[in-house]
């Protein structure tokens, strides 16, 4: 009896160590599942960083290329300076490089309806073709860049 009741004890014993072991393997599942949940949230997070980080450098080189249409603005603004607007034809106006300030370049005139137009100035430079001091007889147009 006392080798039936010790054999009782031990099966008890060993259905609590399989219960135990169940409710940990339970516990491992449960682990496992919330590693894989934290891991999915990780990727998500390291997506919207990257995505970020795209338009962060989007914006970056939008701020350098307004930047630089603004300082090309400001030194257009300050090269206008050069020029006046004369009429040097019958109806025609253009704005001419101002005396003593040639700075080595040709005598030249700009397109009035271009001047303005900081993006567009290189569309119309007009050369001058002088016969005598006031005596105009035509335009060469050139593409400068």
């Amino acid at each position: 009896m006392i080798a039936q009741i010790t054999g009782a004890v031990q099966s008890v014993k060993v259905l609590n160590d399989l219960v135990k072991a169940a409710r940990e393997l339970k516990n491992f599942n449960e682990l496992v599942a919330a590693v894989s949940e934290v891991n999915t949230r990780l990727m998500e997070a390291q997506s919207a960083a990257l995505l970020a980080q795209e338009k962060q450098s989007f914006l970056t080189n939008r701020v350098s290329e307004l930047e630089k249409e603004v300082m090309d603005i400001n030194n257009w603004k300050g090269e206008t300076q050069r020029y006046q607007l004369a009429k040097v034809g019958r109806g025609a106006f253009a704005y001419v490089l101002k005396r003593g300030m040639e700075s080595g370049e040709p005598s030249h005139m700009l397109c009035a309806n271009c001047f303005d137009i900081p993006k567009n100035r290189s569309c119309s430079f007009l050369t001058a073709f002088w016969v005598g001091p006031s005596q105009l007889i035509g335009f060469q147009t050139e593409t400068s860049q």
